[in-house]
């Protein structure tokens, strides 16, 4: 896709790092932006409704979307996609989650990845803090979401570049974007 003769791209867009230290160990996170989710429906295909009967009235076969059944299963599958939206944020980062059973490729063990990351005496004593944790889930969102500071801060450079254009424009020096 081009947007005013220039080609947009998703290349390059590494946020990060947050960097946790043990001991003289210094351990980088770095997240990247999830641009769709066609590795993860090829592997996990979401779960569809039951089909429960008959409606006369439509002359259609009915889902029944209120199914327990149907509802754990959406469950899962929300936890499933979040790993898999997790694992491949970080994936600069680099991981490896699989002493923990956590394989990007395997749907079953993406709802695992938090459980993975996370510090617990007992099950997982090398993991993060609470608070680690959540700095490195703080790098996730960065990555993934467009917040209204971002998009301020987008449209005033693109605003400032433009008038530095009409000013040079004007002034009779030729008119460049900066490139």
């Amino acid at each position: 896709m081009k947007i005013d003769g220039k080609q947009f791209s998703n290349n390059n867009a590494i946020f990060g790092p947050v960097v946790i230290k043990r001991g003289d160990d210094e351990f980088a996170f770095f997240a990247q932006p999830v641009w769709n989710y066609i590795e993860f429906d090829a592997i996990c295909p979401r779960p569809t409704a039951p089909v429960t009967g008959w409606n006369p009235s439509s002359g259609k076969k009915e889902a029944d979307p209120k199914s327990p059944v149907y509802k754990e299963a959406m469950q899962k599958y929300g936890r499933q996609r979040w790993g898999y939206h997790i694992l491949k944020s970080l994936e600069p980062s680099k991981l490896d989650l699989s002493e923990h059973g956590v394989n990007i490729d395997d749907p079953d063990s993406l709802v695992n990845v938090e459980e993975a990351l996370q510090y617990d005496k007992e099950k997982n004593p090398n993991g993060l803090g609470e608070y680690e944790f959540l700095e490195v889930m703080r790098l996730v969102d960065e990555a993934n979401c467009l917040d209204a500071e971002k998009l301020e801060e987008n449209k005033q450079s693109f605003l400032d570049r433009r008038a530095a254009l009409a000013s040079n424009s004007a002034s009779g020096k030729p008119a460049t974007d900066g490139k």
